[in-house]
């Protein structure tokens, strides 16, 4: 994340078949997690977590996910993806 700005959120990517709330806390329990996921995260950015839902196929989701990341880090957030 060679663009992050000071003061900018750090922020993990991932699709899930589940709810967002629920792989959080998968996460968080170790679970299949991811390490930073599950060592430094504090909450969901709902906003962004509802703006992954519903897509039709895992390759559609799989897009949404690298355009949302491209997006961040673009503006300054360093962004992990899973």
């Amino acid at each position: 994340n060679p663009d992050w700005k000071p003061g900018k959120p750090c922020v993990y990517v991932g699709g899930t078949a589940h709810s967002p709330e629920t792989r959080f806390q998968q996460h968080r329990d170790g679970y299949k997690s991811n390490r930073f996921a599950r060592e430094y995260g504090t909450r969901l950015r709902q906003r962004l977590a509802n703006s992954l839902q519903g897509l039709a196929t895992r390759d559609e989701a799989e897009e949404a996910e690298r355009r949302l990341a491209a997006r961040l880090r673009k503006g300054g957030d360093a962004v992990w993806q899973g």
